[in-house]
Parts: C-alpha cells; sequence; structure tokens
C-alpha cells in the first residue's frame, strides 16, 4: 500500500517534466494532392504567340505548407517565339521563382513542364511535372497588329504533381543557408480537388 501511494506521486511530475515537442507534419501533408489548371489560352500568328493558364495547388486539410501557388498564380508568356524554358508565374503582376514553366515542343503545340518549389517542415521540396492541353476549342481572327490569328483555349486540367523531392533540410538561417541538406524522392496519394483559382478573364491580342 505504501509502494502504490508513492508510485501514484512520483509519475505523475515525471510526465509534467517531460518536455513537449511539436508533433512534424506527415510527409503527405507536405507534397501537394493535385495541381488544377485553368483558364488556358493560346494564341498564334505568323509572327507571334500568346500563352496564359492559371496553376493552382492543392494540400490536405491542415497542411503546414508555405506555397504561393496554393492560393492560385497565372502563368503567361509571349513573343516571336514562346520561351522555351524558365517562363516565370506571377500573382497581380509580380513574378515568383516558386514556380516556372518549361515549353515541351515547338511554340504552337501545347505542352509544358511545371517546376515548383515550395517549404514545408523546415524543408524546401520541388516537383517536375508535364501537363498537355489537349481538348482545345480553337477559332480563326484577325489581329490589328499580327494579321491572321488561331485563338484556342481549353477546360480546367487536373494533374498530380510528378517527380517530387526533399531537396533541403533544415531551417533557414541568414543569407537563406541551411543546417542541413538531404535529398530524397516521394510519390503522393491522391485525394480531394481544389477549387479553380479567381482570376482575371484574358483579354485577346
Amino acid at each position: 500500500m505504501l509502494f502504490t501511494k508513492i508510485a501514484t506521486s512520483l509519475f505523475p511530475v515525471a510526465i509534467i517534466a517531460a518536455p513537449a515537442h511539436k508533433p512534424q507534419a506527415r510527409v503527405d501533408d507536405c507534397v501537394p494532392v493535385t495541381y488544377t489548371l485553368t483558364e488556358y489560352v493560346i494564341t498564334a500568328s505568323k509572327s507571334f504567340y500568346y500563352v496564359s493558364f492559371n496553376v493552382q495547388s492543392s494540400y490536405t486539410a491542415n497542411s503546414p505548407v508555405d506555397d504561393v501557388v496554393s492560393a492560385g498564380v497565372n502563368c503567361e508568356a509571349d513573343g516571336a517565339e514562346i520561351p522555351e524554358s524558365n517562363n516565370k508565374c506571377s500573382i497581380g503582376g509580380h513574378k515568383f521563382d516558386n514556380v516556372v514553366f518549361d515549353r515541351v515542343g515547338t511554340s504552337g503545340e501545347t505542352g509544358y513542364r511545371l517546376h515548383h518549389t515550395w517549404q514545408c517542415n523546415d524543408a524546401t521540396w520541388q516537383s517536375t511535372t508535364e501537363v498537355l492541353f489537349d481538348q482545345l476549342n480553337c477559332g480563326n481572327g484577325v489581329d490589328d497588329n499580327h494579321g491572321e490569328t488561331v485563338a484556342c483555349n481549353s477546360g480546367p486540367v487536373i494533374v498530380q504533381p510528378q517527380n517530387v523531392q526533399k531537396v533541403i533540410e533544415g531551417k533557414k538561417g541568414h543569407g537563406n543557408k541551411t543546417t542541413s541538406s538531404k535529398q530524397s524522392a516521394y510519390s503522393n496519394q491522391p485525394g480531394s480537388l481544389p477549387a479553380s483559382p479567381a482570376r482575371p478573364a484574358h483579354e485577346p491580342l
């Protein structure tokens, strides 16, 4: 009986004295469930190309992720040729390094490669995902500056992220240095779909 009284008085003290640790998020919580691409437009003439689409990433509920793309960004490029790589996406005209896209094929084709970087669990993650807009509605027109044009648009396209990696691990210090570095690959599981990003309609060329 004496041992029981002593034990019950000691154990609560040990529990209270134990340090409290904030649990780390699961790996699944750090990886986008899907990317939703909306408002795709491509306009082409003999001398000019224009492409624009919106991208939004979706995560599990209560994910601790820090990702500008989760709010929706606009990706666009134009010129005599669509630049082959490093086309930055933006919000309200402010461009980000967090998500850029490459052209896959020639300027008139509708395949793209998204490079996406985000933060989660004191680590930097990235994915490289190929996207194809293959269900297009197209029409002919005439532009004052570029002559005859072909303009195409597409409905929403939903894809899962590809080639996901945790590329830098450790809290950031001054000068964006990290305390440690680690690289690993991960494939996420499908889940719920996000809402389309709220973006204004694109003006025709």
